[in-house]
């Protein structure tokens, strides 16, 4: 088998990357060697113009010129010969792929470690440096692989060089692909972020304590009266005699004054001037009739009870 010729090929990086070194198929799947590990290899595809835009034509001339020379005999006519290089215009493969347009797709492989370097000659180290989509060159080694089953040529990786910067090609499906329909806000989310804050505690609980906010004092339901406060206490002064339990509270007379039997008599406010407006009552909107006052009772008719029990009628 004759050596190898090198071919520079310039282009743009569509596929692999020269920082990995793991075979894989075109599932993604690791490639074994006979010792059940991952092969070693790397991987990079270049896309490079046809004329008038690149020389892919003239690059393809030079593999198809050194196939023929290896493979005298014509197995490089054979339908199943791995040229190693594919028509991006050409079939379904890379139907969509925008950077196939136009151009030839040249496949590389290295069995050994790739140096890559910049525009300025020096060594690249970060990956981040060299992405899928920017534009290389590479001295490849081009030969015939000798077999008579799967004949073939062999595109061998060399170094690589970055050349310039294009948009960097992602793997998978693009946003578009992946999202075909417009975004829905869900429920409970914010356009904007949100100030920081406790969360609202649930009616009647408490609300939780924020560690270093200040200590505010319960307030009062809406129409509740605030419990009054006792005055501080004095360091060294007696404690505040706690107040007896309250009575229990006065049933509200009957008719003509009369506690009602088995009720606790106690004081009762006196009776309000006919017409004048009950403490604390919402008065009436403008407008608004008041009902009639209810007429005195007829005599005869029984109001109440005296302290000894006995029925009391009117006179």
């Amino acid at each position: 088998m004759a050596e190898s010729i090198f071919i520079e090929i310039a282009g743009r990086l569509v596929q692999g990357d020269p920082f990995e070194h793991g075979a894989k198929t075109y599932e993604g799947k690791a490639v074994l060697d006979d010792a059940g590990q991952q092969r070693y290899e790397t991987f990079v595809a270049i896309a490079v113009p046809k004329e008038p835009n690149g020389n892919a034509n003239a690059i393809y001339a030079q593999i198809y010129a050194k196939a023929q020379q290896d493979f005298p005999n014509g197995l490089w006519q054979s339908p199943t010969f791995a040229w190693k290089c594919e028509d991006g215009d050409a079939g379904d493969k890379y139907a969509g792929k925008d950077w196939a347009r136009g151009c030839v797709i040249f496949k590389l492989v290295s069995n050994y470690p790739v140096a890559c370097f910049d525009q300025n000659g020096q060594p690249i180290v970060n990956p981040l440096q060299l992405k899928r989509g920017f534009y290389v060159r590479t001295s490849a080694g081009v030969r015939g692989n000798g077999s008579t089953s799967r004949p073939g040529v062999y595109l061998n990786l060399g170094k690589v060089q970055l050349l310039g910067y294009g948009d960097p090609i992602d793997s998978g499906l693009t946003f578009a692909q992946t999202f075909t329909t417009p975004a829905v806000l869900p429920f409970g989310a914010s356009q904007t972020p949100t100030a920081a804050g406790p969360m609202p505690s649930t009616p009647g609980q408490p609300a939780p304590m924020v560690p270093g906010a200040p200590v505010v004092a319960p307030q009062p339901m809406p129409g509740t009266l605030p419990a009054p406060m006792a005055p501080p206490a004095t360091i060294g002064a007696p404690a505040p005699v706690q107040a007896p339990a309250a009575a229990p509270a006065a049933a509200p007379p009957a008719p003509g004054g009369v506690p009602m039997p088995g009720t606790v008599p106690g004081p009762y406010a006196p009776a309000a001037a006919p017409g004048a407006p009950v403490p604390g009552a919402i008065p009436p909107a403008p407008g608004f009739l008041r009902p009639p006052a209810p007429a005195a009772p007829a005599p005869g008719t029984l109001i109440g009870y005296d302290a000894a029990g006995q029925p009391v009628y009117q006179q």
